[in-house]
C-alpha cells in the first residue's frame, strides 16, 4: 500500500504522517511506527500494527479519495 501511494498519490503520506516520501517503503513504515508509538515489549517497533494503521486509515477514507483501479 505504501509503495502504491508513493507512486500514484504523491504527497499523501507526507501530509498525513509528517514524513519524507523519498525513503523506501520499509523506512516509511518504520517512521510511521515510531510516530504513532507502535511498540512491542522491550520497546521493539510493532510493524504489523503500523501497517494496520495505514490500511485502516485507507479503508476509512482518512487518506483521502484513493482508487486502486487504474485506467488501461
Amino acid at each position: 500500500m505504501i509503495t502504491f501511494l508513493k507512486e500514484h498519490y504523491e504527497g499523501i503520506l507526507s501530509s498525513r504522517y509528517q514524513l519524507s516520501e523519498e525513503q523506501e517503503a520499509a523506512d516509511i513504515l518504520k517512521e510511521i511506527a515510531v510516530n504513532r508509538g507502535c511498540l512491542l515489549k522491550g520497546k521493539e517497533l510493532d510493524y504489523e500494527k503500523a501497517a494496520a494503521i495505514v490500511l485502516d486509515e485507507f479503508r476509512n477514507g482518512k487518506l483521502g479519495r484513493i482508487s486502486l483501479e487504474q485506467p488501461v
